[in-house]
C-alpha cells in the first residue's frame, strides 16, 4: 500500500459516513464506513473484494457513486477497476459513462477492454458508435464481441455523416483484416448496410 496508510485516503467527505453492512444482527448493528469498504475492494481476496462490492451496491447510490468513480480513475488494478465498473453500471451512475469511455480509450486497458465494454451496457452508446467500431475491428476477442452487442443494441437514430465514416471504415477493414476477425467485421458491415 505504499507510505501513510489506506488506498481509501482522499476520498470525498461522505466516506466518513457510518453505513450499515447488509445482513447484520438486529440486536450487535455491524457498520463500516464507505472508506472501509472501498479499502475491501482492494483486498488481495477475489471473495472479499465480492463482497465489499454487495455491501456497497445496497447503498444510497449518490454516495456510492462519486466514491466508487474515484476508485475507477484512482486504481491500476484490472481486477478492481472491473468490478467497480460492474458496479457503477448496476447503479446505472450517468456520470460514469464518460469515465468508462475514457479508460476503454486508455492505452493501460489495452487488451483489458471486455469487461468495461460490458459495463457500458447499461448506457446509450449512440455516442461513441465510432469507437465501438474501432473495439470490433482492433480488439481482443472479447472486446470485439462486447463491442458489437453494443453496437447491436443502439435504438437512437444516427445522424448520416457518422453512418458513412463508420460503413466505410468496415468496408476498409474487411480488406485488410485477418481471416480471423474477418466474420466479424462482415458481420457488422451486413448490418450498417441493411
Amino acid at each position: 500500500m505504499g507510505e501513510g496508510g489506506s488506498r481509501a485516503q482522499g476520498l470525498p467527505q461522505e466516506a466518513q459516513l457510518k453505513i450499515a453492512v447488509p445482513g447484520a444482527n438486529a440486536t450487535m448493528m455491524q457498520s463500516a464506513t464507505l472508506a472501509e469498504l472501498i479499502e475491501r475492494l482492494h483486498s488481495g481476496s477475489a471473495t472479499e473484494s465480492a463482497e465489499a462490492l454487495a455491501d456497497l451496491a445496497t447503498q444510497d447510490a449518490g454516495v456510492v457513486a462519486p466514491a466508487l468513480r474515484d476508485v475507477l480513475i484512482k486504481t491500476t488494478e484490472a481486477r478492481v477497476r472491473n468490478a467497480v465498473a460492474l458496479a457503477l453500471s448496476d447503479l446505472r451512475d450517468r456520470d460514469s459513462f464518460e469515465l468508462l469511455v475514457g479508460l476503454i480509450k486508455s492505452r493501460e486497458t489495452s487488451g483489458a477492454r471486455g469487461t468495461l465494454l460490458y459495463a457500458l451496457a447499461a448506457y446509450d452508446c449512440s455516442s461513441i458508435l465510432p469507437l465501438l467500431v474501432d473495439c470490433v475491428i482492433e480488439g481482443g476477442f472479447e472486446e470485439a464481441h462486447e463491442a458489437l452487442g453494443l453496437i447491436t443494441a443502439i435504438e437512437t437514430q444516427l445522424d448520416d455523416e457518422t453512418w458513412r465514416a463508420c460503413t466505410e471504415r468496415l468496408r476498409a477493414a474487411l480488406i485488410a483484416t485477418t481471416e480471423e476477425r474477418r466474420p466479424l467485421v462482415q458481420e457488422l458491415l451486413e448490418l450498417f448496410d441493411q
